[in-house]
């Protein structure tokens, strides 16, 4: 990840690409935070191959690439500043992540006016211990250590219209230090609200004469809307990453595939009936209590 400051504002470059997955909201909640700026003193500039390489955004492993990556550059650009005002004869230093110049803390903008433009560079290190697996695999580097997610479901079975209706939804993620709370909170609803809908009404419909899809518009493919979703509750242990470059691990999947096992057994506990076909149709709930379980 690369760093351009000057008096008017930093530029964070990488080119890796944000597909709906937060990236560039992230990285400059990240640099404002690090050097103590404004957001609106920050610019992101991504998926561009002439930018500083970065990671594809798949595999849950995007925040979790750039985000030590950019701690890595603020440093080194806080060092960067330090070294440069020395050299003019100003007594700096730098004190809990924020420069002093004669003990006396001053915006950074003012003092990259003194300094010039400065350009950094930024990288992750490899995690330590080791990897999950001797080799890597597709080019990656399976880390030692597997992120864990916790969801609980209670659900409502009418058992004469065989309707099922969410009602309340624990999701608990196990993914280390998280960097930008509201956006991971913001990702792990959304991954429960999916979870549901994939769960209980998203179905791809065939023709069995063609095989071509029927199912093509959102007039014929139901998605949970606002009124399918329960009350979510998200919590998040930032514990068990100390080994890895800023602590953390991907959230991305994690946030949606336990959903629909806590969707079922909530139903097997409900009625007695497990479903084992998707999305648990009112029908199939109605087949179901109709058989023996």
């Amino acid at each position: 990840v690369g760093l351009k400051a000057d008096a008017e504002g930093v530029v964070v470059s990488c080119g890796t690409q944000d597909v709906g997955n937060g990236s560039r909201s992230t990285l400059a909640h990240v640099v404002a935070e690090g050097l103590g700026l404004p957001l609106a003193k920050v610019a992101v500039r991504l998926g561009d191959t002439d930018l500083p390489r970065g990671p594809m955004a798949a595999g849950s492993r995007t925040t979790a690439t750039l985000v030590p990556a950019l701690e890595d550059a603020v440093g080194d650009l806080l060092d960067e500043v330090v070294a440069a005002l020395r050299e003019g004869g100003s007594p700096a230093e730098l004190v809990d992540g924020r420069v002093r110049v004669g003990g006396v803390e001053t915006p950074l903008l003012e003092l990259l006016a003194r300094t010039g433009p400065l350009e950094v560079l930024g990288r992750r290190g490899p995690d330590r211990g080791g990897s999950f697996v001797p080799f890597a695999v597709g080019g990656l580097w399976i880390g030692r250590g597997l992120a864990g997610a916790l969801i609980l479901t209670e659900v409502e079975v009418d058992s004469r219209l065989g309707r099922v209706v969410p009602l309340r939804v624990w999701a608990g993620y196990g993914v280390g230090r998280v960097a930008v709370p509201t956006l991971a909170r913001s990702q792990a609803l959304g991954g429960v609200i999916q979870g549901l809908s994939y769960g209980l009404y998203e179905e791809r419909r065939l023709d069995p004469h063609t095989g071509r899809v029927l199912t093509r518009g959102l007039e014929d493919y139901r998605i949970a809307g606002l009124g399918d979703t329960p009350e979510i509750v998200t919590e998040f242990v930032d514990e068990g990453w100390d080994h890895v470059p800023g602590g953390s691990v991907g959230l991305g999947e994690l946030a949606t595939v336990g959903v629909v096992a806590s969707l079922a057994n909530a139903v097997r506990h409900a009625t007695g009936w497990r479903p084992l076909e998707l999305p648990i149709r009112p029908d199939r709930v109605l087949a179901g209590l109709g058989s023996p379980s």
